[in-house]
């Protein structure tokens, strides 16, 4: 007499990896956006290999994904079962803040999915540029009005308007 017993192995767990930190960074220097490198991430699982990691956030309204690459890294156990996650670039956040997620899935189908947040924030001050001398003729009261523009040979700020204001530096008996 025997007995068949089937036996099933399922994995039934999606990857682990450690999520980014939320993340606040500046805007390029030659617009208001951000091309950002995202931040690499160390993916392991179980049961079987990662097949795939891609990332994705939304720009008004349009959905973007970036697929990543999967990797092996400096001082590695290849014994161990993990990878490294390269993401790569995500190109024109806008100033405010974008939420970025990350969806890692393994060759038995399952994904684990984390979120963060990217702070896009305008920590450029204007440029500031003027004219270095400026020559102007009194009138006959000895008095004379000058535009605040005048002063200005293409001054600009990639963010927001640039506002002019000018007054004198020193005390004249004039």
């Amino acid at each position: 007499m025997y007995h068949v017993q089937a036996i099933q192995v399922l994995d039934d767990q999606g990857p682990t990896f450690a999520c980014p930190d939320d993340i606040t960074v500046g805007t390029n220097t030659t617009d208001c956006e951000r091309d950002l490198n995202l931040p690499d991430v160390i993916v392991e699982d179980a049961c079987s290999r990662i097949q795939s990691i891609t990332a994705e956030y939304k720009v008004n309204g349009v959905t973007y994904t970036i697929n990543g690459t999967l990797t092996n890294f400096p001082g590695n156990n290849l014994w161990t079962p993990d990878t490294l996650g390269v993401i790569g670039f995500a190109n024109n956040l806008p100033l405010g803040s974008t939420d970025v997620k990350y969806i890692v899935t393994d060759d038995c189908g399952n994904s684990s999915v984390c979120s963060f947040e990217v702070t896009v924030e305008d920590q450029a001050p204007p440029a500031a540029i003027c004219d270095e001398f400026t020559q102007v003729s009194l009138g006959i009261n000895g008095m004379v009005l000058i535009n605040a523009t005048t002063f200005d040979d293409g001054s600009y700020d990639n963010c927001s308007p640039v506002a002019f204001k000018v007054r004198r530096m020193d005390s004249n008996s004039c």
